[in-house]
């Protein structure tokens, strides 16, 4: 089954061959991996597949973020502004792995000072 992430609503920079694109999504879907091989259905219904990779971005403050993704070996022209991207459910994955140096902290529940 593929279910669909994400769609490309603008571009942020082409940095050699990793193309940071700007979703219409919030958050990442619980399936999606960086790393993971999207397929991209473009607006004139061909399909392209690309590799994601991570992609940080420092919005400016007080404006709502969305997920950017870097695309590897993409360009603003094979990616065109409307191009959804798939995850492939169906392909058995590894569980992932805990990184022993990074520390997962849950929002609190109790106010800032």
């Amino acid at each position: 089954m593929k279910k669909r992430i994400f769609t490309v609503t603008d571009y942020i920079w082409q940095a050699g061959d990793c193309l940071v694109v700007v979703s219409d999504v919030s958050q990442d879907d619980k399936d999606y991996r960086v790393g993971d091989l999207l397929e991209l259905r473009r607006p004139d219904g061909t399909v392209l597949i690309a590799k994601t990779t991570y992609a940080f971005v420092d919005p400016p403050s007080g404006t709502p973020s969305s997920v950017m993704y870097g695309l590897v070996g993409m360009t603003k022209e094979t990616v065109p502004i409307g191009t959804e991207a798939w995850l492939d459910c169906t392909q058995p994955r590894q569980p992932r792995k805990v990184n022993s140096k990074f520390e997962r902290i849950e929002p609190s529940t109790s106010q800032a000072l």
